[in-house]
């Protein structure tokens, strides 16, 4: 879609490279998408990716889904 957007937050990456990106503005536990078309009830829709059965979210993750949730936007 045009407007879905994915969020440069994960990976391993070199120090230098990870000292840029945070001095850019990135932040643990954003997650993976955004969508930013509301539906139903929902502002807009967040996506984190994680492998089948390995992944879990950190606890930024959880703090961050709590947060975009009071707001009308959905986590998955």
């Amino acid at each position: 879609m045009k407007y879905v957007f994915a969020i440069p937050n994960g990976g391993h990456r070199s120090a230098a490279t990870g000292a840029a990106l945070k001095a850019s503005g990135v932040k643990k536990g954003v997650p993976d998408i955004f969508v930013p078309i509301p539906f139903g009830e929902s502002h807009g829709m967040f996506i984190e990716f994680k492998k089948p059965g390995k992944g879990r979210l950190s606890e930024e993750q959880i703090d961050y889904a709590k947060f975009v949730e009071t707001f009308g936007y959905r986590y998955i």
